[in-house]
């Protein structure tokens, strides 16, 4: 118990200077500080001792997700989550999401200034966390979520869409099936309670997404009979020489 109790001290010390340093870093540099940072969280106990290093690790992610931030923090932030859910245990995962599930949301609005990759990398946040919550908080996860995931779809009143924007909707589209194959109860209460604009665009969007997916499938090639031999052929060697 004394050994485990330094050892959290010392990491959540080292947490602390990384943290220190993010604000101050950028590019690859600030996302590796970030993802050292959470690393070391990851180790200490969701309550009790680590309960305050965890507190500020939510606090510095959520000033880095900020809809004012720059783009650079908010990408480091969202890839340092996708590291650390995964692995995290439950009661972290659970308390990441929690916290900065609100955070994580805005970006995803079609009015935000967040690129393409950036909502992508907050869609796959919302979605793991969808996939992570216990049965009993999954319809008000989904509830934040779905109307999210819709509002990724493109659809052709948009204008043109770039490589990212239509990757971001490719997903959007995978996902909402997978979540409605995982939660379906739960997705169908969901969907009955979107309002009119955000069916419109799930139904837009999903007609389009399949018509161009037929124009796109290769043309079948009408079969052909097969012609019938003009000069009749036979295997029989040994009849027809007499063997």
């Amino acid at each position: 118990p004394a050994a485990a109790a330094q050892w959290a001290r010392v990491s959540a010390a080292a947490m602390e200077s990384a943290l220190a340093l993010v604000d101050g870093a950028a590019g690859d540099a600030r996302a590796a500080l970030l993802q050292t940072a959470l690393a070391l969280a990851a180790a200490l106990p969701a309550d009790g001792d680590g309960a305050a290093a965890h507190g500020r690790v939510v606090a510095v992610l959520g000033t880095m997700l900020g809809a004012a931030a720059p783009a650079d923090g908010r990408a480091a932030a969202l890839g340092a989550l996708l590291k650390l859910l995964p692995a995290a245990p439950p009661p972290l995962q659970q308390l990441y999401v929690g916290a900065l599930a609100p955070d994580v949301a805005p970006l995803l609005l079609r009015g935000s200034a967040a690129a393409s990759a950036e909502k992508l990398a907050g869609l796959k946040v919302l979605l793991l966390a969808c996939t992570l919550a216990p049965a009993e908080a999954a319809e008000v996860l989904l509830s934040l979520t779905l109307p999210l995931v819709v509002q990724c779809m493109h659809v052709a009143a948009d204008g043109a869409a770039d490589a990212a924007a239509k990757e971001l909707s490719t997903v959007a589209h995978s996902s909402f099936t997978a979540l409605a194959k995982r939660y379906p109860a739960e997705v169908r209460a969901v969907a009955a309670g979107f309002d009119e604009g955000t069916r419109t665009r799930m139904a837009t969007s999903l007609q389009e997404a399949a018509a161009a997916s037929q124009r796109a499938a290769p043309v079948q090639a009408a079969p052909v009979a097969a012609a019938k031999p003009k000069i009749a052929l036979s295997m029989n060697f040994g009849a027809k020489f007499g063997v």
